[in-house]
């Protein structure tokens, strides 16, 4: 019954803040892996595929396919598109 009162931990840890803060450096609303390895070259790819794996489960991040990812002002288990043609003209 305790579970049912609990919230879900969305604080992002350490390493996940490094990335969401790269990431909203950009100024854009989307990102790929690769411009993370970038501008996160204190992490290992490997610590930047987890972060952003774990912040898209916490809804800081939506991932549109594999490597590009949809940045959220805060923490949302639906994407805010701000725009949608833009989005989709990336996905083609």
């Amino acid at each position: 019954h305790i579970k049912q009162y609990m919230q879900k931990n969305i604080y992002p840890s350490p390493h996940e803040q490094a990335v969401l803060n790269a990431a909203r450096s950009t100024g854009r609303a989307t990102i790929t892996d690769k411009q993370l390895y970038e501008l996160c070259p204190e992490l290992s790819r490997q610590a930047v595929n987890r972060a952003c794996s774990s912040l898209s489960r916490k809804g800081y991040l939506h991932r549109l396919r594999r490597g590009l990812y949809l940045l959220q002002s805060r923490p949302s288990t639906t994407p805010e598109l701000s725009d949608p043609y833009r989005i989709a003209s990336i996905l083609r």
